[in-house]
């Protein structure tokens, strides 16, 4: 329903009708228009007499109905009736009594004023209907269009990531092309130079083979004829044409391991320890060396030929690395669980600080300890190489004076 505020002009609500209240307003508005229509009826008096004294009254209350509402056209409509009984049909100023001409008047007016009411009203709520499926329409309008500004951006921005995917994508591709180009020539030059020194060191064995045999000759042959300095100059290239020859063999049996195959098999620990004792036991006889083996010991899964390179280069150490007029002692056991073989290899000699557990590991990493075997410092980088290949580990517990403990973690045969 349109109220009389928003009908108006805005020169008359801004002099006059903005002081009062909305209802204020429609109500003074129904009674001017019920004031205007008696006045242009009582003017017109003596031209229509008693006849039509309702007729002006039914457009005030039309009009009453269109500004104000269904109130304010009840009251023109009320007011009209009464004005017109009153001032225009049958004795002034008295109400009644109506005769069948009256009553017909009465009821023409009283029908004209509810159909009419009743059509401003309708008219009204249809408009007022109208006006709020406008406002749903835009509203709706709106959040169309917003939801399709977000979806084109949301588009755009789902472009956005796939292309920065693409770029992405294509950028991890390079680099893990790089990546493996890289790898790749780095094992080449590794191999490279694995190869050069395994070359390198199996040719340098025959004259230093040569350089042992002559000296050794020239000590038995010749020796008598030498002075006491020159028998000592031919010991010593004796002793270090040997010691040359064992650093040598290492280096074999360490560039060796870089090209060797894993051969993948069950491995009989007994059957490995029997025969790295056999190959060693000139130098256990000769240092009259204690060797103790807990069997039976279990078998691992691995490559036969890798673990007797291991255990000769941890025993041989074990041998070796004894206090001055000490015979080694050394003791081998195994300890097994569903997954894993903790393979010991344990001794009593000089043992090592644990600041230097993880140097020995390393090639030509050696500690030079009074009275004992200097060793040519690759022994312990073949056996964790080794194991490495086998896809184990090789730990030391071990403490100056103490002896070393070497824990080799084996997986169980299949």
């Amino acid at each position: 329903m349109t109220i009389f505020s928003e009908q108006l002009p805005q020169s008359w609500r801004r002099k006059c009708i903005v002081r009062f209240h909305p209802t204020l307003q429609r109500f003074l508005l129904a009674l001017g228009l019920l004031a205007l229509a008696f006045g242009i009826r009582f003017s017109l008096a003596p031209l229509f007499g008693p006849r039509s004294s309702y007729l002006f009254f039914i457009p005030a209350t039309l009009l009453a109905a269109w500004w104000g509402g269904l109130g304010p056209a009840f009251v023109v409509a009320v007011g009209g009736f009464l004005l017109g009984d009153l001032f225009f049909a049958g004795p002034p100023f008295q109400l009644g009594p109506y005769g069948a001409s009256e009553l017909v008047d009465i009821l023409v007016y009283a029908v004209s004023a509810l159909i009419g009411m009743a059509f401003v009203e309708s008219f009204h709520r249809t408009q007022e209907r109208l006006r709020l499926v406008q406002q749903h329409e835009q509203a709706l309008q709106s959040e169309i269009a917003e939801r399709r500004r977000a979806q084109e951006n949301e588009a755009r921005q789902k472009e956005k990531l796939q292309a920065a995917q693409k770029e992405l994508a294509a950028y991890a591709c390079q680099l893990e092309t790089r990546v493996a180009d890289r790898t790749a020539h780095l094992e080449q030059t590794l191999r490279s130079l694995e190869g050069v020194l395994y070359h390198v060191a199996h040719d340098l064995r025959a004259p230093l083979r040569a350089m042992h045999g002559f000296s050794e000759i020239l000590l038995r042959d010749s020796g008598p004829r030498l002075d006491s300095t020159g028998q000592e100059y031919a010991r010593r290239i004796s002793k270090a044409s040997a010691r040359m020859d064992a650093l040598i063999r290492d280096l074999l049996d360490y560039g060796r391991l870089g090209h060797q195959n894993v051969s993948w098999a069950a491995v009989d620990l007994n059957a490995v320890i029997e025969q790295v004792l056999l190959e060693l036991e000139g130098d256990a006889k000769s240092r009259k060396a204690q060797i103790e083996v807990a069997r039976p010991l279990p078998s691992a899964w691995g490559d036969r030929t890798i673990l007797d390179r291991v255990l000769v280069n941890l025993i041989e150490n074990a041998l070796k690395f004894t206090a001055p007029d000490t015979a080694p002692r050394i003791r081998i056991w195994a300890d097994r669980s569903e997954r894993a073989i903790c393979l010991h290899v344990q001794d009593h000699g000089i043992g090592v600080a644990p600041e230097h557990h993880q140097r020995i590991f390393g090639i030509f990493e050696r500690l030079e300890q009074v009275g004992s075997d200097p060793g040519t410092g690759i022994g312990l980088a073949i056996a964790k190489k080794g194991m490495e290949l086998l896809g184990g580990e090789i730990q030391i517990a071990s403490a100056p004076g103490a002896g070393s403990r070497f824990d080799l973690k084996l997986q169980v045969a299949h």
